[in-house]
């Protein structure tokens, strides 16, 4: 065990080894900052110059509207901004290397350091924009008139659907209160048309080639209805693994019949077991032979996955408890199977046990979480809508109900698109689950071929026509927004305007939803900073027993290392340390904690607290995970993580 003295030089090493970088522009910063602290950036009205000088006929490169960057100061260490009508800008808030110079008549300044973006549209109303936060009550309260004092709408391509928050003005609601939020956007013919995230000088790095279709036709063309089933295969699951086969086959029939949807049904399957303890004999562990085990990527081709499903038994060994490696068996589906942008993309979990959700031990082999697990599936970001994963749940009931019930009901409820959750009490229900998952497929097979016919209007119709909440309505999201996503947008005209909408609609649904700009390097370093903090608190002695100043001495160093600029004491949060962190208050009441309550905590406690703080850092690395969501503002300089940065709900953050 590390002495005080061995591990406090421990963390520091470590902490510096591994964020020189971050440090060292934390400290030397040269960005400028507005008065509560946020980098004041400036966004492009309209399509402009980059110039190598603040001389209007200096070399320049192109800067696309709505793209963004930081600003300098014109001369090292000084405060102003402006130099013969020009900002000084940079392409990261470490400003490591400066972009150029952009005229200051072609950009606005944002000093906020969120957007807001639109919720999946299934289930609310379009999203108006008006000229005032009044006009905005009145439209809540109904008012005579009020909707025509609408300047502009929601767009109908969502894809690029990010605006700079300018304000945020307090308001009521027959429902209670609820924000007003004053963005910034380009009006488009009554329509709006949002910031891009996308990197904003030719010099930046090229877009993934397949960031999904950008039009009705490409869409047509490439649309496929995509189905990976995560099934638990210890034992006692045989007779559901043999039904699952008699419903593909049924499917499988009904599609060879169906000429239009030749291709465009594909299926996947993934088994999961469970990890043995280190000491089991060689022969058991044989006779387990996986933890998780990709049986058939997704394929179009059903014969060949029935004869790999045909393959597929329930273990002959038990492990040593009920839960299995639920969460191992779904991480492998999500990054594993050939999932593509335009699919229609689902998973089918079909499990009678509870997750292994503990971090600590050797049961959970890839240390996932829950809330992990659901971030990973349906990320945030600008091109999201390509890459969500609705997540269904078939549960049979067996011991451990009630845990088993809360954890699927956790992984179906997803974030942006819940799934389906039916349970099924022993084999006396087996031709129910025959039915009710061969009734499911077909109803996704009927959407596939109407999306493929191109019959779009029809199935927005189906969607209006279905009562919220429902499994129908629930299982039309996903294909919603991706034909939103494709409806074209008109040209964009050269207006910059700034106009005020409201999170909710008049019905209470939720509409509007903040994201925050964060790097790579922030997200990093917040977990790093956790670990740090959960080995301070193992390291001051025994629980409800804890030395206090050893503590506060070992979270100095972490405030220290990140230029925080006060002392730890006892009663300091946590949050106010990881806040420097983010850049950001950080808002799960987790952290809210001391140093003096953290001592206090019994062994029970403590590990409550590590479990939730698990989860935040699965969260975090399921964003850092997820290639689809980062972006470049121009040429990297070596540090990639300071350079790269995305749009993260405020929600999905710590």
């Amino acid at each position: 065990m590390l002495t005080w003295t061995r591990y406090a030089r421990h963390i520091a090493a470590v902490l510096l080894a591994a964020w020189p970088m971050q440090f060292a522009a934390l400290a030397d910063e040269e960005v400028l900052r507005t008065n509560t602290g946020n980098p004041l950036k400036v966004i492009v009205r309209e399509p402009t110059a980059l110039r190598r000088t603040p001389d209007p006929m200096s070399e320049s490169e192109p800067a696309e509207a709505f793209s963004f960057f930081y600003v300098l100061p014109v001369q090292a260490k000084g405060t102003e901004k402006i130099q013969n009508g020009f900002y000084r800008v940079a392409s990261s808030a470490t400003a490591r290397r400066q972009a150029g110079w952009i005229a200051a008549d072609k950009v606005v300044e944002w000093s906020h350091a969120q957007v807001c973006g639109f919720t999946p549209s299934n289930g609310r109303q379009p999203v108006l924009f008006f000229k005032s936060a009044d006009d905005v009550k009145a439209w809540l309260k109904g008012e005579d008139g009020a909707e025509s004092r609408a300047i502009s709408r929601e767009p109908s391509s969502i894809q690029r659907s990010l605006f700079p928050l300018l304000d945020i003005i307090p308001a009521e609601h027959e429902r209670g209160k609820l924000d007003i939020y004053k963005v910034a956007y380009v009006a488009a013919k009554g329509r709006t048309s949002a910031p891009s995230n996308a990197p904003p000088t030719v010099a930046a790095k090229p877009a993934p080639k397949d960031n999904g279709p950008t039009n009705r036709e490409e869409l047509k063309s490439s649309f496929v209805l995509q189905v990976t089933f995560v099934i638990d295969t210890t034992a006692s699951m045989q007779p559901w693994i043999e039904k699952m086969k008699v419903v593909i086959s049924r499917i499988s029939e009904t599609l060879a019949n169906n000429p239009a949807l030749k291709g465009r049904v594909e299926f996947g399957l993934v088994c999961y077991r469970d990890e043995l303890a280190p000491d089991t004999a060689e022969e058991t562990r044989k006779q387990m032979e996986y933890v998780t085990r990709r049986v058939c990527d997704l394929t179009p081709d059903h014969k060949s996955f029935l004869e790999k499903l045909g393959t597929v038994h329930e273990a002959p060994v038990t492990s040593e408890d009920t839960p299995e490696d639920v969460l191992a068996g779904l991480k492998m589906a999500i990054q594993e199977n050939a999932w593509k942008k335009a699919g229609n993309k689902h998973i089918v979990l079909i499990a009678d046990a509870p997750a292994q959700a503990g971090t600590d031990g050797y049961k959970n082999v890839t240390k996932s979480t829950i809330p992990g697990i659901v971030t990973l599936a349906q990320p945030t970001g600008q091109q999201a809508t390509w890459d969500r994963i609705q997540i269904h749940g078939l549960r049979i009931v067996s011991d451990l109900e009630v845990e088993c019930e809360r954890h699927v009901t956790e992984i179906t409820t997803g974030r942006e698109y819940p799934g389906l959750h039916y349970a099924y009490r022993g084999e006396s229900d087996a031709d129910k689950f025959v039915n009710d998952l061969t009734a499911k497929l077909s109803d996704l097979a009927t959407t596939t071929q109407q999306v493929v016919a191109g019959q779009f209007e029809k199935v927005q119709e189906q969607a209006a026509q279905t009562q919220p909440g429902t499994d129908r309505h629930r299982l039309l999201g996903p294909v919603l927004d991706m034909i939103r996503a494709t409806e074209g947008e008109s040209s964009v005209s050269q207006t910059f305007q700034e106009g005020y909408a409201a999170v909710l609609d008049r019905e209470g649904n939720k509409c509007l939803e903040p994201q925050v700009l964060v790097s790579q390097a922030q997200l990093k370093l917040f977990n790093s900073a956790l670990n740090h903090c959960i080995v301070a608190l193992e390291t001051s002695g025994d629980p409800g027993n804890r030395n206090v100043p050893k503590l506060v001495q070992s979270l100095q160093i972490l405030a220290t290392g990140i230029n925080l600029k006060e002392d730890v004491h006892p009663d300091m949060p946590l949050a106010e340390i990881l806040a420097k962190v983010l850049g950001f208050p950080v808002r799960n009441p987790v952290f809210a904690i001391t140093p003096s309550k953290l001592a206090a905590m019994t062994a029970a406690d403590y590990q409550r607290w590590v479990t939730q703080v698990r989860a935040s850092q699965s969260i975090c690395a399921s964003h850092l995970e997820n290639g689809s969501i980062w972006f470049s503002l121009g040429r990297t300089t070596g540090n990639k993580s300071q350079e790269t940065h995305a749009f993260i709900k405020v929600s999905d953050l710590p």
